[in-house]
């Protein structure tokens, strides 16, 4: 239990107070961070306040992780930067390489729930 509402305060675990007392975050860590922000219902000023925080090093992770508020919903945004210029055919395969690390193929009538399923296991 990272992160839990429970009528707009956040309930802290363990991860979550580790990343605190943590002087540089690993991904995982700011990730942990975020969502008890998010869940806190708080500015980012005053959870900072609270919890004895950086308001630069949160907003560092948020543009690093490219995180955005949409009504309580956290979503990850990733550069894109198209390569070759002719429209892919019906029967071809789409490549997504994600952060110059991994690379995804998907072929034409692809499941969009397991791709989505397949970047969250990734963190990408």
């Amino acid at each position: 239990m990272e992160a839990q509402a429970l009528r707009g305060r956040a309930i802290s675990g363990d991860g979550f107070r580790q990343a605190v007392a943590t002087r540089r975050w690993r991904e995982s860590q700011a990730r942990v961070v975020l969502a008890e922000l998010e869940a806190s219902g708080l500015g980012v000023l005053d959870f900072c306040r609270r919890y004895g925080l950086d308001h630069q090093r949160i907003g560092f992770w948020q543009r690093r992780l490219g995180r955005v508020g949409d009504g309580g919903r956290s979503e990850f945004l990733v550069p894109v930067k198209v390569v070759g210029s002719r429209p892919v055919g019906d029967d071809e395969a789409i490549e997504i390489v994600v952060r110059g690390e991994r690379s995804i193929r998907v072929r034409p009538g692809f499941d969009g729930d397991a791709l989505r399923r397949i970047l969250e296991v990734l963190e990408c």
